[in-house]
């Protein structure tokens, strides 16, 4: 009875193959000259190691994959368990012994396993987009930023001594003398002039070392308006380089679907590769209502760009660490395309990745 089950399984999936994809599918068993494997084992293997060039490899995959064209076939009428019985014959087994099956066998075999691999392929590049994202950007941003944080220290600890003891000196020097004991004021303000309260200051520090001790600060710490990520922000921006050969083709290969509260964020990401390059960008062509704590200052303020322009960079930098914190909290507004599971991933790395810094303020 199983096995009578099993040829009408065979049989039902040949019968939805026309000339043309049984040629494609057949054609997956074959080894091109100089090749080791057959396209069939080259496209089983998914992309493991963790860089911007791999991510372009797993992009490349997954598009070759669906290139294919039979993903778009109707295949309602398969049970999803019988299904998946067949993809994994055909992710284990060797080319070799699949060209010894009937027609009906082998090219069932293989629709199946393309069908699988069409979504597994797109979950393998998410995958390896979210341990590249948390450990090459946002993770090593984190640790560069406090390293550069760490050397400015001593320089900042001085002078922000220099600048306590020159306001101590100023509020003694222009307060009232008050007892203590009584609470009685006992005494106007030494200093009657402002002549007098600088000659108090800088009886305790001078002026030319509370000058230097001004200018440090105002180039070590971060703005008024800015935030406590800023600065491993700054960093992120920096390593653009490591996703800016992928970012044109992520949303043309991965169909993502987002949720009414990530429509916005998905809007920005498929716009993306029309801004990249651009010298001039102007906040029109953005949605700025994106942008929140430090993003905005790195965004809209950056030093690197003419006044009234945007940075390119960094927008592209605040999108992908939205998509990154989302991911982290489980709770991501722009979701994988219908059909991507969220199996066991192919990556080493990704159980042990350390996690995302938090995400922006709301």
């Amino acid at each position: 009875m199983r096995e009578a089950a099993t040829q009408r399984l065979w049989e039902t999936l040949y019968a939805l193959l026309n000339a043309g994809q049984r040629m494609v599918l057949d054609a997956l068993l074959e080894v091109p000259s100089g090749a080791r494997a057959s396209e069939l084992e080259r496209l089983r293997r998914a992309v493991v190691r963790v860089s911007g060039p791999q991510m372009e490899k797993a992009l490349a995959r997954a598009a070759e994959i669906a290139g294919l064209g039979l993903p778009d076939m109707d295949l309602s009428g398969v049970p999803p368990r019988r299904l998946a019985e067949l993809s994994r014959y055909g992710l284990d087994g060797k080319a070799s012994l699949l060209r010894r099956h009937p027609a009906a066998r082998r090219l069932a075999t293989l629709l199946a396993t393309v069908v699988h691999l069409t979504s597994r392929s797109v979950d393998d590049a998410l995958d390896l987009l979210d341990v590249l994202i948390a450990t090459k950007l946002l993770a090593r941003a984190e640790r560069e930023s406090v390293k550069a944080k760490i050397k400015t220290l001593p320089r900042i600890e001085r002078a922000s001594a220099k600048l306590a003891a020159a306001m101590q000196a100023l509020i003694d020097a222009t307060s009232d003398q008050v007892d203590y004991e009584t609470g009685e004021i006992v005494a106007p303000p030494a200093a009657a002039s402002v002549e007098a309260v600088w000659e108090h200051i800088e009886a305790v520090v001078p002026r030319r070392d509370l000058a230097a001790a001004i200018a440090a600060v105002a180039e070590l710490a971060p703005p008024l308006d800015s935030d406590a990520e800023e600065a491993w922000r700054a960093q992120v921006v920096t390593r653009f380089a490591t996703v800016r050969p992928f970012l044109p083709t992520l949303t043309q290969v991965v169909d993502f679907g987002a949720t009414p509260q990530g429509a916005p964020v998905l809007a920005a990401l498929r716009s993306l590769p029309g801004l990249l390059g651009r010298k001039k960008l102007t906040p029109d062509e953005i949605d700025t209502d994106l942008l929140a704590g430090s993003w905005r200052h790195l965004v809209l303020s950056s030093p690197h760009v003419e006044a009234g322009y945007v940075d390119w960079k960094a927008c592209s930098a605040c999108l992908r660490h939205s998509i990154a914190c989302c991911a982290a909290a489980r709770s991501s507004p722009v979701t994988p395309p219908s059909g991507v599971t969220s199996g066991p991933s192919s990556l080493p790395e990704r159980r042990g990745r350390p996690p995302a810094p938090p995400c922006w303020p709301a």
